[in-house]
């Protein structure tokens, strides 16, 4: 038993030996044309960002939780309740939209740079402007149900809604890239789409 499993891994051995240059090569290829994508992606991601702000829980708008996600607000809200939110931690940010004009007139005065400053700074938003969650949907309807007075608020990663509207695809492909993202870095978005 023992010989024949040497035989087998020596046989396997020797194939990948036997390789062409040409098949390592073409394999190398393949690897750095993954690479490329997935640098790709990031950048687009990086690029579409408009910042990472604390917006207060009124402000953003929570979409109504699928069923089997109700025991996940649960389970969260006991999390929250025992080690505290932990909101300035960039793994609880959640994603949002919002519009590139709200945005626009709202952070005009804003001197500082969102991705250099912890905790982030303040998007202070009218009543009625909000931003719409995309990602992260059961962590603010815990927070919502946990957090009172001045401490309702949450950090959100932002995003235009408009997502380069002239390419309807590209912007879907964009959003499904961003929410499923763990790790998104804050800069602008403005030739992505062109």
């Amino acid at each position: 038993m023992k010989s024949s499993a040497k035989r087998l891994c020596h046989t396997a051995s020797c194939c990948l030996e036997g390789l062409s240059v040409r098949s390592r090569t073409s394999l190398e290829m393949q690897t750095l044309s993954r690479a490329s994508h997935d640098a790709d992606i990031s950048c687009a991601i990086k690029q579409a960002t408009l910042g990472t702000y604390r917006v207060r829980l009124e402000n953003i708008k929570i979409p109504d939780i699928a069923a089997d996600r109700v025991t996940n607000v649960r389970r969260l809200k006991r999390v929250f309740k025992v080690q505290g939110c932990l909101r300035n931690d960039p793994q609880n940010y959640i994603t949002a939209i919002i519009s590139e004009e709200v945005f626009r007139r709202r952070t005009r005065d804003n001197a500082r740079e969102s991705t250099t400053v912890v905790p982030p700074p303040k998007l202070l938003l009218a009543s009625e402007e909000e931003v719409a969650c995309i990602h992260g949907k059961c962590t603010i309807k815990a927070a919502s149900q946990i957090l009172h007075g001045r401490d309702r608020w949450w950090v959100v990663r932002l995003y235009p809604t408009g997502l380069g509207e002239s390419n309807v695809s590209q912007s879907s492909l964009l959003l499904t890239l961003i929410k499923t993202s763990e790790s998104v870095a804050n800069c602008r978005m403005r030739s992505l789409m062109k």
